[in-house]
């Protein structure tokens, strides 16, 4: 497992992953986005016995991240909130070398009993520690986003869908609803793309009726309209709501009250399936060359991950879009190592998805020349 952690950071690093955010600020950018995630979140069922094995993968993976974590800071777990604002937590940690989490409002539908308690503080601490301190992200929705696409580089692959339910479906359901109306939910949002955060699915297009403009960065309407033009400035979420949520917000995932600065958002949404690469010819039997001059390759569940990640990871794959956003990431790794290791220099091609298979677990990755 430490191995196959390590090459994906290597991956995401090295496919610069850290790009700006999909949406700009705005109505129709990640204040529409917010709505859409919010009402998926609120009529999803509370609870999806299918994805029960991801929560105990996550669980067992944060144990190790406890660990180290623990070698840098002192963490206190506490029953009340500790910190009124982002500064204070982040002035106060550098100041007394101790992290208090709370452990109050923690009820989750799988993380339940003792263990379950252990791994949702343990995930809030986490969750502290690496969006909000380390990597210096704010409170408000962006800079929950940012924190959710920092942890998505480090995470399990597999795990990747439930994350997203437990940091962005909760934030938007916050910022739209208010505590009381967004418990802790174990379940997956087919409706939303999880690596380009912004952007919708097609089964979430088809819900809603919106999709992401690339060139406008904002939310359209599918009948093409054009985007509504909106002020970087003008839809901010008020300070007055950002106060009343700050306590709804640590409960959940920890952290504190939404603050008023905002942060660049590294998204982990670097589209994988535009990664320059250009290829002469192979050998390679997995590999074949198209008559444009472009290479595909089609890669199974088991041909990317070990018994005990495939495992875990057929439970969400329950649709195509998930197929494409869990071994998409793998699946483009892979096809650009068999390029490099058949003496082909895998920089000068675009990769995208050229098919998905429920079935067959399968996807295939196409290299276009440039």
């Amino acid at each position: 497992m430490k191995l196959i952690f390590e090459n994906w950071r290597r991956f995401l690093e090295e496919e610069q992953l850290e790009e700006k955010l999909a949406l700009k600020k705005g109505k129709m950018g990640w204040w529409k986005y917010s709505e859409l995630v919010a009402e998926a979140y609120r009529t999803a069922p509370d609870y999806d016995a299918s994805v029960e094995p991801l929560y105990e993968k996550l669980g067992h993976w944060l144990e190790g991240m406890f660990g180290r974590m623990s070698s840098k800071i002192e963490i206190k777990f506490v029953p009340e909130h500790p910190y009124k604002s982002g500064k204070e937590m982040r002035q106060r940690v550098k100041d007394e070398g101790v992290m208090y989490v709370s452990t109050s409002d923690a009820e989750h539908p799988v993380w339940t009993g003792e263990q379950g308690l252990i791994w949702n503080t343990m995930f809030r601490a986490w969750h502290d520690w690496e969006g909000h301190i380390a990597k210096g992200r704010g409170f408000k929705l962006q800079g929950e986003i940012a924190s959710y696409n920092a942890h998505a580089k480090t995470i399990p692959q597999e795990c990747i869908p439930i994350l997203f339910t437990e940091v962005v479906g909760q934030i938007c359901c916050f910022y739209q609803s208010g505590k009381q109306n967004c418990g802790q939910k174990a379940m997956i949002m087919p409706e939303f793309d999880y690596i380009n955060v912004g952007a919708l699915t097609p089964e979430g297009e088809e819900r809603f009726g919106y999709r992401l403009d690339p060139e406008s960065k904002l939310l359209v309407p599918i009948d093409n309209s054009p985007a509504v033009a909106t002020s970087e400035e003008g839809e901010e979420l008020n300070e007055g709501l950002a106060q009343t949520l700050a306590l709804g917000l640590s409960t959940i995932i920890g952290g504190v009250a939404p603050e008023d600065q905002d942060y660049d958002t590294g998204s982990f949404a670097q589209d994988q399936t535009t990664q320059q690469v250009d290829a002469e010819k192979t050998t390679d039997s997995d590999l074949q060359k198209n008559k444009d001059g472009s290479y595909s390759a089609t890669f199974t569940l088991t041909d990317l991950f070990d018994a005990d990640q495939a495992a875990n990871l057929k439970y969400a794959l329950s649709n195509d879009t998930s197929v494409k956003n869990i071994l998409g990431p793998a699946a483009a790794k892979k096809i650009k190592s068999k390029l490099t290791d058949a003496g082909v220099d895998s920089n000068n091609f675009n990769y995208q998805v050229d098919g998905t298979s429920v079935f067959n677990k399968s996807i295939t990755i196409k290299a276009t020349p440039k």
